[in-house]
């Protein structure tokens, strides 16, 4: 995946993961080497997907945010209300297509930021912060995410990721064998 400013991180054993900060913090790749397989690429990616960003945003693991799913306000899709005012919203958000800043990396780490600014304030008229960290540790990616409100107001949002998995995950192994756990999620309201 050469070209755009992507970060990659390593870790000891080989595990790799690739972030486009400039692409909406888009995780392009995630791969781990098996004794049994070797290298496994767990996530579907493609040149010709990134050459087309940000139309058709379908690979890698995109951030969605400050909406995680599609919107309609009666018969107006892509809407939102809040405190009785409409606004206009895309699909997933805007943090998908938005440059995210990185403030800290290392080998195995990185530390990117969004913040709000006059383009998400037309649509999203809220101060705020989103830090994400991306960072691998035996094998493993993990995440953290901080959202902070940034104003005295109520600060509404969702938060997520949109992962393309790769399947089958090797050329030997089958799809119908394939499955995704998803750990018990929680959900928070004031």
């Amino acid at each position: 995946m050469p070209g755009r400013n992507f970060v990659t991180l390593t870790d000891t054993d080989g595990t790799t993961a690739v972030i486009a900060p400039e692409l909406g913090g888009w995780l392009l790749r995630y791969a781990r080497p098996t004794a049994r397989h070797g290298l496994v690429e767990a996530l579907h990616c493609s040149q010709t997907v990134i050459d087309r960003y940000p139309r058709g945003i379908y690979a890698g693991n995109p951030i969605l945010f400050p909406l995680v799913s599609s919107n309609r306000v009666g018969e107006q899709e892509h809407h939102y209300e809040w405190n009785d005012r409409l606004f206009e919203m895309a699909q997933h958000g805007f943090a998908r297509k938005s440059k995210w800043n990185v403030i800290e990396q290392t080998a195995t780490s990185v530390t990117m930021e969004l913040t709000d600014s006059e383009a998400t304030r037309v649509n999203y008229p809220f101060a705020f912060r989103q830090r994400l960290k991306y960072y691998l540790t035996q094998g493993r990616i993990g995440w953290e995410q901080v959202i902070e409100n940034r104003s005295a107001e109520t600060l509404p949002f969702s938060t997520g990721f949109h992962p393309y998995l790769q399947i089958p995950l090797t050329a030997k192994s089958e799809r119908k064998v394939c499955f995704v756990e998803i750990p018990e999620a929680k959900r928070l309201t004031p």
